[in-house]
């Protein structure tokens, strides 16, 4: 009996086949789980994080003051102990990086010591966060909701305390809870002087939405050096030169309150002693100590 001089090898390849496959898969058995790849690591943020508070951001750090998003986690009261602080949508302030924005982050893949530990936080810059129980933030275990805000002491103010394992963030400007930003230019003598202690006006400026983002070259009354202001309602970068471009000489401003360049911020900006002549502003950012004073009523932080 002759056979076809293709038949050979095709029935060969079928013989084989059957011998490597029932020997293997006895010999190796496995789901179709074993043929994907390893699973990755978490994805994270980038920061840093110790075991005690070496190292740890102060209250002045001028980060806290930038519209980037910045969460800092720590595991007593008064922001101390072990920590983690960092950017948890990115480093550019106007795009978020993907994927980060609005993505789940358990706690223990940033410090295995402050999972469920979390005494204290600050949140700062254009985010805001959601934070859970459990890990992968399960809707049913969400515990609040946060935009620039911090506390020191969550065992005193509230039933978080020890309670939070994950979070997400998201990039958000609040643009719709936006008002009006009132701003008065002070002339102190000496500079870094309280508020107040001036014998001159004032020169008062109100910022509408419109006018976010432009460079405002202040026309200021003959001998008149701008040193200190105070503001309600946004964030702005002041400069000491007729435009806006360069390094800031400072950045202050919130959704309520704030006084800039007094005796506290002096040893940080000590080129406003020439005066301030232009000014940059945004949708507010960082944390409200003092309520709006200015007869509008003052957002929430969550």
């Amino acid at each position: 009996m002759s056979l076809n001089i293709l038949t050979i090898p095709l029935t060969l390849v079928i013989f084989i086949t059957i011998i490597y496959q029932s020997f293997f898969i006895t010999a190796f058995p496995f789901d179709s789980k074993a043929l994907s790849l390893p699973r990755q690591a978490p994805l994270l943020p980038w920061g840093s994080g110790s075991d005690d508070h070496t190292g740890a951001k102060g209250y002045w750090d001028p980060s806290w003051y930038l519209a980037t998003c910045q969460i800092g986690l720590y595991d007593l009261s008064g922001f101390q102990g072990a920590w983690w602080e960092g950017q948890p949508i990115g480093s550019d302030p106007n795009e978020p990086t993907d994927p980060l924005n609005n993505f789940c982050v358990n706690v223990k893949d940033l410090h295995e010591s402050l999972a469920g530990t979390i005494s204290s936080f600050r949140l700062t810059g254009w985010c805001q966060c959601d934070f859970f129980a459990e890990e992968g933030c399960t809707p049913e275990s969400g515990r609040f909701r946060a935009y620039n805000r911090e506390d020191s002491d969550m065992a005193e103010h509230g039933h978080d305390d020890n309670a939070i394992r994950s979070f997400k963030c998201w990039f958000s400007q609040r643009a719709d809870a936006f008002q009006q930003c009132n701003l008065k230019l002070y002339q102190l003598d000496p500079p870094g002087n309280y508020i107040g202690a001036t014998n001159k006006q004032p020169t008062d400026y109100i910022i509408q939405e419109g006018d976010l983002e432009i460079c405002w070259i202040l026309q200021l009354p003959d001998g008149f050096v701008g040193t200190d202001v105070t503001m309600n309602g946004c964030t702005c970068d002041f400069f000491t030169e007729a435009g806006c471009s360069g390094t800031p000489a400072g950045t202050w401003g919130n959704w309520g309150f704030s006084a800039s360049f007094g005796p506290k911020k002096r040893s940080q900006y000590p080129s406003v002693r020439d005066g301030i002549k232009a000014l940059q502003c945004y949708y507010p950012h960082g944390i409200v100590y003092t309520p709006r004073n200015d007869g509008f009523p003052q957002e929430t932080d969550g």
